[in-house]
């Protein structure tokens, strides 16, 4: 049992030591203290699932947390993380450098990767198709869809 389990189950707790227990818990809920050993190993993609545990259907919060843990097994390690479509150092964050690769954002955004790989087969030289780098307010409103 959790402090704020006994805290909240205590009857002669007062009300506000009761509500701050409850409202302590649920804050848990969407922490870092809950994620899988796995996924503590890499703070960008254990940030992504954290922001995944909110989504409320299980189904897709289970579907994006599987893709972001696809993504790291994929790249973590190799030379490509963390590296643009064209071979330079991304210029997005490492954070964001993962969720533009999700299938879940590469639906609601569109095929950016095949573009730039479209564009090099036919030799047209690409404009910059990496997305560009978002501040972190925006990053929240993008993610709390998927």
């Amino acid at each position: 049992m959790t402090p704020e389990d006994q805290i909240i189950n205590n009857p002669d707790n007062s009300f506000p030591k009761h509500v701050k227990a409850v409202v302590d818990k649920a804050g848990k809920a969407y922490s870092w203290e809950l994620l899988e050993s796995q996924d503590k190993t890499h703070q960008a993609t254990g940030n992504l699932i954290v922001q995944a545990m909110k989504i409320a259907d299980p189904a897709a919060r289970e579907q994006v947390i599987a893709d972001i843990r696809a993504l790291r097994k994929a790249y973590v390690g190799t030379p490509a993380e963390y590296k643009a479509t064209n071979g330079k150092v991304s210029n997005l964050g490492h954070e964001q450098w993962y969720a533009v690769r999700t299938p879940s954002f590469k639906e609601w955004f569109g095929e950016w990767e095949r573009v730039e790989r479209i564009a090099s087969i036919k030799g047209i030289e690409p404009k910059e198709y990496e997305p560009k780098n978002i501040s972190k307010r925006d990053a929240k409103t993008i993610f709390q869809y998927f």
